[in-house]
C-alpha cells in the first residue's frame, strides 16, 4: 500500500535551499518539501498536518511489520485492517479542518 512519488521542480531562494540541502544530508528534505506542500493544499494548521503525518507514519509501520501482515482474522489481513481504521481517522481529522475551497483554488492546486 505504497504511494507512488513523483519528482517535482521548485525555485527556492538561495538561503532556503541551502537549509534544505542541509535537511537532504539527514534524508529529510523531501518529506519536508512534501510534508509542507500537503499541508497548503489541505489548508490545514500544523496541529492538524501533525496529526496526519502522525497517521501517516503509522500507517506505515503497520503495512511494514512482517507479523501484521501475515496474521488474518476473518479473512482480512490485520494490517490491512488497521489501515483502513487508520485512514478512516485521518479523513476524519482532514473534513473536519479542511475549509471551503473556491474553484480557482482547486484550480491552481491541481495544477
Amino acid at each position: 500500500m505504497e504511494t507512488k512519488l513523483i519528482p517535482y521542480s521548485v525555485y527556492l531562494p538561495e538561503p532556503i535551499f541551502d537549509q534544505l540541502k542541509l535537511a537532504a544530508r539527514r534524508r529529510k528534505a523531501s518529506k519536508i518539501v512534501r510534508n509542507a506542500v500537503i499541508a497548503y493544499l489541505n489548508g490545514s494548521d500544523s496541529r492538524v498536518s501533525g496529526y496526519a503525518e502522525g497517521i501517516n507514519d503509522a500507517i506505515q509501520v503497520v503495512q511494514n511489520n512482517k507479523a501484521a501482515r501475515s496474521i488474518s482474522y476473518n479473512g482480512d489481513v490485520i494490517a490491512d485492517a488497521i489501515t483502513t481504521k487508520l485512514e478512516t481517522l485521518r479523513g476524519r481529522n482532514e473534513e473536519k479542518r479542511r475549509p471551503a475551497r473556491s474553484a480557482q483554488t482547486r484550480s491552481a492546486a491541481a495544477d
